[in-house]
């Protein structure tokens, strides 16, 4: 094997594929280092996104906890209600105030919120969606004034949330920021029931009474922009309203931006999603308005989260990573963009591992170069001998020992590959005449002219050889009798119609027989059989009146 490549009649190829297997090694080496450090990013990345939804997971279950505490201690209000007859002072005031357009009342001014509430005709204006019943009231009432006592403690158990409320559908709300209302009641109301959340706690929107995940985008009032988790109040059947939080953004920003830095050592951005995709807020900007993502990317990733809770894809230069939340209807994803990539202990090691790859390069390339100008050289004069060896010198078509030999090695590829192989031989018409009539220069012009024809006329994959004084012979792989009938006809037509032009006053006009013979006729793909057909059939056509071809006995 080894005696065999040295000894190749391309020693330049030799060269560059001794270089090509070193380059390829080396670059499979960097590609394999690269690859392990690819992993390792792409592992930190995960990781440092899990951590960061870890602990915003835990402190929004935090908040949902509470909220679900509100919940049962309002059911345990309607079940067991402190209101239980007509004579409650705080009953009495609810029924000297109902009619009022807005209303408030207080157990204990020290040490509850107010429950605010509107008139009756407000609740009959929209009835679609609220109902007072008179039989509930009293319990309701009951419930609302016991939350009332509980919501001043969420200030000092808040982690994220802004306010914490709830609002009846019998036209009554008690809300954490009670103090801050005054005769707003009747607008913060209606703001309130204008809300997404609302809706979607009626039984036909959310059936199994889980907690629903909204975001309200007020651009009158930007402080009213904020996350709502929800929950609603039941029971026996009854739907009596909804509890909720609001997280604003401001929170959820600085949220987002303290724990990236504590378990980040880049400036990847972080990004909180609602379930539609939508960015909410971010560690880069209050409202996640760095994050672009067209169309095409949001299915992407949309369709990345439909069978999976983590995951990791690139969008163009951007790495992104996500995590779904336990306990918010929403993702979290991470953004890395190249010039953060490059800037972490990641890129410093990546772009090292490029310039070590880059110098060897440099340093293959030269040595290659180097080397194969002198394998060159020494290669021209063996080319050359060789040349001289294989081609005529007057035709600069294959010589006949040279011809036969390529012409049998493409019949025996023909023949593996189960391809067509035809043969067509050429003889000029009265070349004789032309030698005794204007000498034998005259005749090296016309041979010269006649071969030019033929180089221009055949396909690539041709080859063509000088078999004879006179006589050409073309092998023609991968062709039909028919195709090979078309190009012999062409050679034809060109010698006709192109006289020679031997001096100003000797123009000699020339013309061939040709003979055509085909493996597709018998199968037969034996070269010196198909050069004998094809010569039997040139003489052929030279009886039939010359300038002619022949394709069949």
């Amino acid at each position: 094997m080894l005696f065999k490549l040295t000894n190749t009649k391309n020693p330049k190829k030799l060269v560059t594929l001794c270089f090509a297997l070193v380059f390829l090694g080396a670059s499979l080496l960097v590609w394999r280092e690269g690859a392990m450090l690819e992993q390792a990013y792409i592992s930190d990345q995960r990781n440092t996104l899990d951590s960061i939804a870890t602990s915003l997971d835990k402190q929004l279950q935090h908040s949902v906890d509470i909220l679900f505490f509100y919940q049962q201690a309002m059911e345990f209000a309607l079940d067991t209600p402190f209101i239980t007859n007509d004579t409650h002072p705080s009953l009495k005031a609810f029924n000297r105030e109902r009619h009022k357009p807005w209303w408030s009342i207080s157990y204990d001014q020290r040490r509850t919120i107010p429950v605010f509430g509107v008139s009756e005709e407000f609740v009959e204006q929209h009835d679609d969606l609220l109902i007072r019943n008179n039989s509930e009231l009293e319990r309701e009432l009951s419930a609302a004034l016991e939350l009332s006592y509980l919501l001043p403690l969420s200030r000092y158990a808040s982690t994220l949330q802004f306010r914490t409320w709830y609002i009846s559908r019998a036209g009554m709300f008690v809300s954490s920021e009670g103090h801050k209302l005054d005769k707003s009641v009747q607008t913060t109301y209606q703001r309130m029931l204008s809300r997404p959340f609302f809706a979607q706690h009626a039984f036909t929107n959310n059936p199994d009474r889980t907690v629903c995940w909204s975001y309200y985008q007020d651009k009158i009032n930007p402080e009213n922009q904020v996350v709502t988790a929800s929950v609603p109040l039941d029971y026996e059947g009854h739907w009596y309203g909804v509890i909720g939080m609001d997280f604003t953004l401001d929170v959820l920003h600085g949220y987002l931006k303290g724990i990236a830095e504590q378990h980040s050592t880049d400036d990847g951005a972080v990004y909180l999603l609602d379930n539609k995709l939508t960015a909410l807020t971010s560690s880069m900007g209050r409202h996640g308005e760095h994050l672009v993502m067209s169309p095409i990317d949001q299915a992407r990733l949309a369709q990345n989260m439909s069978n999976n809770s983590v995951g990791s894809l690139r969008m163009q230069s951007r790495f992104i990573t996500w995590a779904k939340l336990d306990s918010f209807d929403g993702v979290l994803i991470r953004e890395h963009n190249l010039y953060q990539g490059l800037r972490g202990d990641f890129g410093h090691i990546t772009l090292l591992l490029v310039f070590v790859w880059v110098m060897f390069t440099a340093l293959l390339i030269g040595t290659w170069y180097f080397i194969r100008r002198l394998v060159t050289n020494m290669s021209v004069m063996q080319n050359t001998l060789s040349w001289r060896a294989n081609y005529d010198t007057m035709t600069r078509l294959f010589n006949r020992g040279a011809f036969i030999e390529q012409a049998q090695q493409l019949s025996a590829s023909c023949r593996a590959h189960s391809e067509p192989y035809s043969v067509i031989q050429l003889d000029l018409d009265h070349f004789k005449n032309i030698n005794d009539t204007w000498g034998h220069q005259a005749g090296d012009k016309v041979l010269k002219h006649a071969a030019g024809v033929i180089s221009n006329t055949v396909r690539g994959q041709d080859i063509a050889g000088r078999v004879g004084g006179e006589e050409f012979c073309i092998v023609m792989p991968g062709a039909s009798l028919a195709d090979a009938a078309q190009v012999a006809e062409r050679i034809r037509q060109k010698l006709a119609s192109k006289p020679v032009v031997y001096s100003a006053e000797v123009v000699i006009n020339i013309s061939a027989s040709l003979g055509v013979s085909s493996s597709t006729e018998k199968g037969d793909y034996d070269f010196e059989h198909l050069q004998s057909v094809a010569d039997h059939r040139l003489y052929t056509a030279k009886e039939g009146g010359r300038n002619r071809i022949c394709c069949a006995d």
